[in-house]
């Protein structure tokens, strides 16, 4: 029954949510995450190809950390072609403390309403050699959220940005349940709302019979 009611109150936030996708993967269970000491460092764009750009740093926020200051992303696109571009965000594991096997990771991709755009959330595991390391012991399997972009309009003015906007934000979820972080808070909400109205339910369903029976 608890599980009913939470992904009905995760419908219910997603539907009022515009312009918004958001995908959800549990980190596998045989998958050995890759040591990474250091904290994050500032995120920037390298272009892997004409259609590929790589993120191999971005934060990963959790319940006790959840800060999206960092979470706008300026892709370069063009608006006159309007080909697809991929975007490959690398997951490191911060501190070594950021998320391990079994770990749920949420992603949420927002963008405004001013250009309609077709995104496609995914990942991927992908090894370090395939961005040109050479270093065998740094030859690292690393997840990487992958993500598809394409124009879905047709332009009737010539004065078009030269990129597309957007925030992505990247989340470890607390338990194994696929609900966005944000959600907890209106979620904590509800329930004191009941708690709040236990004490009320014996005369509201007297009420009710009265009502039924006359």
């Amino acid at each position: 029954m608890l599980r009913k009611v939470l992904w009905f109150l995760v419908l219910l936030t997603v539907g009022v949510l515009a312009n918004t996708e958001t995908f959800s993967f549990t980190v596998p269970n045989y998958y050995n995450v890759p040591v990474r000491t250091s904290p994050y460092v500032d995120t920037h764009l390298e272009q892997y190809n004409s259609s590929t750009w790589v993120m191999f740093e971005f934060p990963i926020v959790n319940a006790t950390n959840y800060d999206t200051s960092d979470s706008i992303i300026k892709l370069p696109y063009d608006f006159h072609s309007k080909r697809s571009q991929r975007l490959l965000v690398k997951l490191n594991n911060y501190a070594n403390s950021t998320f391990d096997s079994n770990d749920v990771i949420n992603v949420k991709l927002c963008w405004p309403a001013t250009y309609p755009f077709n995104f496609d959330l995914s990942h991927t595991f992908l090894r370090a050699k395939e961005f040109g390391e050479t270093d065998a012991a740094k030859d690292t399997l690393d997840i990487y959220i992958d993500i598809s972009i394409e124009a879905d309009f047709f332009a009737v003015v010539s004065d078009l940005p030269a990129f597309v906007e957007f925030s992505l934000v990247v989340s470890k979820l607390p338990n194994s349940f696929p609900i966005p972080i944000e959600v907890y808070s209106i979620i904590a909400y509800l329930v004191d709302i009941c708690i709040l109205m236990v004490p009320l339910f014996p005369y509201i369903q007297s009420l009710l019979l009265s009502t039924i029976l006359k």
